[in-house]
């Protein structure tokens, strides 16, 4: 029987992105300056303003169909307050409206509960309600939704306890937001709100498991939220006592070449001994050890492939995947790899691999097939992704 191990999650992110230029994406930690004073923020867009201690640090987001923001607190990446702008091509009723997004169209849906909703006097709702983050930990948060036209605003922020003066600064940020009607944005639905992202990297899945076998697994997503594609993202998980001792740990990376722009790409992390008895808590360390981010990794991604794929379970616990593929492209390229992501029911990733298409060159309209033979899973497959990636034909 497959056992599920309930330990505590921490999980570090040890690393600055930054961009410049149109669809720049900014994250930058400031360190305190003497002038303490609010600010104005702007989105790039022009979609939004809100003010804000100068002392908080921004995290941008564009896309066509969103222009989000998330503002934290000095040497901190935990966002304090978060502001979401789409433009709806079908406006649904309030109540339906609000439902969907609680129940559906939320980022965090599958880890929400909400416990109270109220009107307020200028026709913005208050949804009150506790999210479990994916370490664990129970927060409370409150959803402001505003509507003006077709554009809706969702405003999120997170209650501090014991922190009246923080929490203060918050209340004064939201009362201060003001949303442009108009914004350049495409028209979307609700759904769009789900991509919204919090930090340039954000660790969309994490599943701890053990197979039959003892063996265990940690297995996830990770989502670059920056419009550059990022290369070669080291892992570290380590696994520890009580007393903070670290008694196994395993490194590794996130598969494929490069996690595309606003894309995703899996990691899995085995350890062969299983777990230590003496184990009660893991932190998982994404971009450590000194770690420079690759903004500019040169790779040929799904887009220029045609790609097929089948799944099939012989038996219990196991899954193969066949598939084939074609390269669209007109340059000569090198060494493609297929990229594997299987799901279960609650979109956790129950396994995950990357195998060889072809070693060498692979030519424009060359075709090709691939298979993964999976024997260890960390659940019941309900639905699997398949990526394919290249190198160019000169390094």
């Amino acid at each position: 029987m497959r056992r599920y191990i309930p330990l505590w999650i921490f999980i570090i992110i040890t690393f600055t992105l930054s961009a410049c230029g149109q669809g720049a994406v900014v994250y930058a930690p400031t360190p305190l300056p003497p002038d303490t004073s609010p600010i104005a923020y702007v989105h790039p867009t022009g979609a939004f303003q809100i003010t804000i201690p100068r002392t908080w640090s921004a995290f941008s987001q564009t896309l066509p169909d969103l222009a989000s923001a998330t503002f934290s607190a000095p040497n901190s990446i935990e966002p304090l307050v978060t502001v979401s702008i789409l433009t709806l091509s079908d406006m649904p009723q309030i109540a339906d409206l609000l439902t969907i997004y609680q129940t559906e169209a939320r980022p965090d849906a599958n880890r929400y509960t909400e416990l109270e909703r109220q009107a307020m006097g200028d026709g913005t709702w208050r949804l009150i309600g506790l999210r479990t983050t994916i370490g664990g930990i129970n927060q409370a948060v409150n959803t402001f939704i505003t509507l003006q036209g077709q554009t809706i605003g969702i405003t999120e922020i997170l209650l501090i306890d014991n922190n009246p003066t923080l929490n203060r600064a918050i209340e004064e940020a939201v009362n201060s937001l003001q949303i442009n009607p108009a914004p350049p944005l495409q028209p979307t639905n609700l759904f769009s709100a789900q991509k919204t992202a919090t930090t340039p990297l954000r660790l969309t899945s994490v599943y701890l498991w053990t197979a039959p076998s003892g063996v265990m697994f940690l297995t996830g997503a990770l989502q670059n939220a920056t419009t550059n594609p990022i290369g070669t993202i080291p892992l570290y998980a380590g696994l520890s006592t009580p007393d903070g001792v670290v008694v196994a740990g395993e490194s590794g990376q996130v598969m494929g070449y490069a996690i595309p722009p606003n894309g995703f790409m899996p990691f899995s992390l085995r350890f062969g001994k299983g777990r230590p008895i003496e184990a009660v808590n893991y932190a998982l360390t994404i971009g450590g050890g000194g770690w420079t981010p690759n903004l500019a990794p040169r790779y040929y991604g799904e887009e220029n492939f045609t790609i097929t794929s089948e799944r099939t379970s012989p038996t219990e616990n196991t899954a193969v995947v066949t598939g084939d593929v074609i390269y669209m492209g007109a340059d000569i390229i090198r060494d493609p790899i297929a990229i594997l992501t299987i799901y279960d029911n609650q979109r956790r990733v129950i396994a995950s691999a990357f195998t060889p298409i072809k070693e060498g060159v692979f030519l424009p309209q060359e075709s090709a097939s691939f298979s993964f033979n999976i024997t260890e899973l960390g659940g019941t497959p309900a639905f699997h992704l398949v990526t394919v990636q290249a190198l160019p034909e000169i390094p």
